[in-house]
């Protein structure tokens, strides 16, 4: 399952999906699902100012995921006991809410990953970090200004997973890293460890 980043809240149309952020996954053989979330692509539209705005806007994204997942367990051709969630960024600083909520969701990859404070402490992200205990692989970039190294550390740090399934990978290069093959690499090579490999 993939939650896109800021990119997806500016363009009208899903036609346009940036498909190098996740194309990857797809040609390795897995399945993906790309979920039109509300406020991005067809169902964009006026967030409510303040924090209000983001409680409600979290709220509907985590609906979203969960509404998505439903969807998947229908599905014959889908192994719920694979179930992966793929984010970068916006996708990345969301993601803990779905991820502690969701049981179904086996493993979590936050590429570009970290906080703002700009949501209500019942729909803050940060505070669901705690909650969550699948194995989790943070990816982000050494040079990142958006998230420096010392927010990149705290997001792993509030992280409830276990220490032995829980990795932060600093690559060189910016908010999405410059090495791109290293994050793809390390994405599979996660999935392939906590979901099997793929025939």
């Amino acid at each position: 399952m993939l939650f896109p980043n800021a990119f997806a809240r500016s363009v009208d149309s899903s036609a346009a999906l940036d498909l190098g952020t996740f194309e990857f996954i797809i040609r390795s053989g897995r399945a993906l699902i790309y979920p039109v979330y509300q406020g991005t692509f067809e169902r964009r539209g006026n967030v409510p100012p303040g924090r209000s705005g983001q409680r409600d806007m979290n709220l509907q994204w985590a609906k979203d995921v969960f509404r998505a997942v439903d969807y998947l367990a229908t599905r014959p051709d889908v192994d719920m006991q694979r179930l992966a969630y793929y984010s970068l960024s916006m996708g990345a600083y969301f993601g803990p809410i779905p991820v502690a909520l969701e049981p179904r969701i086996k493993t979590a990859v936050f590429a570009s990953g970290g906080f703002w404070y700009t949501a209500p402490p019942e729909t803050q992200p940060a505070n669901f970090a705690a909650r969550i205990t699948v194995p989790v692989l943070l990816v982000n970039g050494k040079d990142d200004f958006t998230v420096p190294l010392a927010d990149q550390r705290r997001y792993y740090e509030l992280l409830g997973t276990p220490p032995a399934h829980k990795k932060h990978v600093a690559l060189p290069g910016g908010h999405v890293p410059q090495d791109i093959r290293g994050l793809f690499r390390e994405v599979l090579d996660w999935y392939d460890k906590y979901l099997g490999r793929v025939n």
